[in-house]
């Protein structure tokens, strides 16, 4: 019942050593009262009872254990304040500070009226109450336009501080702006989710860990450096997939400012690319069915205007896919190279519509000639 138990600037080792030391003699005790015992069973008497002993130790045990996570806690506590905001692990402070939670919640069913297991109850909850508001502001999601809003609200240029100790946080009392505060960090996590969907259509079709979707390039008949599209049904696939990636980004309420900007580009490119794939199909069908028609020279002779055309576009469509050949991402030769591929392509295939048109005037003369 020593007073210093309870007293709240008591010196925490110097208790410790306290309770330590009515703990021995009290085990002694234990001890004695053990031997009398079996020398009172050997003589056949009256075993002796010691009243209180076990409830003794008990209460001592948890005396013990109240003032050995007082030191503990104002070891961690202090450590925890003076250290560098940005190094401070809020994961690691939220375990310890659960651990020190569950201390006194054990140490407070027996000692409920103790000033000291009041206090530390009081100490671990305003940690655990600053503790949504820390682990928001170390949110490695948070960006510049992130830091600048928490400055705003905080009323302080903590972003541009060299170093500032957790210490200045608990100072600010910024209990009060938890809500906008959390606010902000979900805001962050929630964009880094979509920046990490828009680096996904980047790395599909840039490159990085992976190769970038590539065309498939075959060989045309037996024409040496002649080539065609092959199958274009993973390329459909992936800009589908990017589309639904792209709009996912794009409805966000949390799409805003650069992300933004360059999720419309990429939603502008993926339509391009989409677009310039079907111009290009519908170019290389009428193409391969043109181009056995003027291969013969019977024909160019007869037709040499249409003969003419279509040598040009001929021309800008093996160098097209002679360039494809050489370099098969999808991208760099869609959107990268400069080429202009919807651009060209929907010309030519203007070209040839008109090439055909005219060939199919010309047999239907001939048809007339010769029922």
């Amino acid at each position: 019942r020593d007073p210093r138990v309870s007293d709240l600037e008591a010196d925490a080792q110097g208790v410790i050593d306290y309770l330590m030391g009515v703990q021995n003699q009290l085990a002694d005790v234990c001890v004695e009262v053990e031997i009398c015992h079996s020398h009172q069973e050997v003589l056949g008497g009256a075993t002796l009872q010691v009243l209180g002993l076990h409830e003794g130790q008990q209460e001592l045990a948890i005396k013990h254990k109240l003032w050995c996570a007082v030191q503990q806690w104002k070891a961690f506590y202090d450590e925890q304040l003076e250290s560098p905001f940005q190094q401070v692990d809020p994961e690691a402070v939220s375990a310890q500070v659960n651990i020190y939670s569950k201390t006194v919640n054990q140490v407070m069913r027996s000692l409920a009226d103790n000033k000291v297991a009041i206090r530390l109850k009081g100490d671990v909850e305003d940690m655990k109450v600053m503790l949504p508001v820390i682990q928001a502001m170390r949110n490695p999601a948070l960006q510049k336009h992130h830091l600048a809003s928490l400055d705003e609200i905080i009323g302080q240029d903590l972003s541009k501080a060299a170093e500032f100790p957790l210490r200045t946080l608990f100072e600010l009392d910024l209990i009060g702006l938890k809500d906008e505060i959390q606010g902000i960090s979900n805001s962050a996590t929630q964009e880094a989710g979509l920046e990490e969907l828009l680096a996904k259509v980047q790395r599909t079709w840039v490159g990085g860990t992976t190769r970038p979707v590539e065309f498939v390039v075959n060989p045309f008949k037996d024409h040496k450096d002649v080539f065609t599209l092959g199958t274009v049904d993973d390329i459909l696939t992936q800009l589908e997939d990017s589309g639904v990636l792209i709009s996912t980004i794009i409805t966000s309420r949390f799409c805003s400012g650069s992300l933004k900007v360059r999720v419309t580009k990429w939603e502008q490119d993926i339509k391009y690319m989409d677009d310039a794939l079907e111009k290009w199909l519908e170019f290389q069908r009428n193409w391969m069915y043109l181009e056995t028609i003027f291969g013969s020279a019977e024909i160019s002779r007869q037709w040499p205007q249409d003969a003419k055309t279509f040598a040009q576009v001929d021309k800008q469509f093996k160098d097209t896919m002679k360039r494809v050949h050489d370099n098969p991402a999808v991208y760099g030769i869609l959107i990268s190279s400069g080429l202009n591929i919807l651009e060209r392509f929907d010309k030519s295939n203007k070209e040839l519509e008109r090439v055909l048109s005219n060939l199919e005037k010309k047999l239907e003369e001939k048809r007339r000639f010769f029922p």
